[in-house]
């Protein structure tokens, strides 16, 4: 998954749930101008800053959420997830 779709999801999570960039912030043990420049483009964010805010996002949502802000099926594993977020199919040739 690249870091936009992550973007993409954390932004759907707190939509979904509500959250403002304080709050998800404060969950993940994290500044909020952090957050926020993070989401705004203004900053990369670190392997280590990504994982506090997935930590506090059920790994199912972020696996199976679609980048329209609506989460797909549950039943759908996280191969099939994975296969879908990388835009690969598997019938075409290269």
């Amino acid at each position: 998954m690249n870091i936009e779709t992550v973007l993409i999801r954390i932004r759907s999570y707190r939509r979904l749930n509500g959250l403002n960039a304080s709050q998800l912030a404060a969950r993940a043990g994290i500044a909020d101008t952090t957050l926020r420049d993070m989401m705004n483009g203004k900053w990369n964010p670190t392997v280590k800053t990504l994982r506090l805010i997935e930590a506090v996002i059920p790994p199912e949502f972020m696996m199976n959420a679609n980048d329209d802000d609506a989460p797909s099926d549950p039943a759908c594993s996280g191969a099939v997830a994975a296969k879908a977020d990388r835009g690969d199919d598997q019938h075409k040739a290269a």
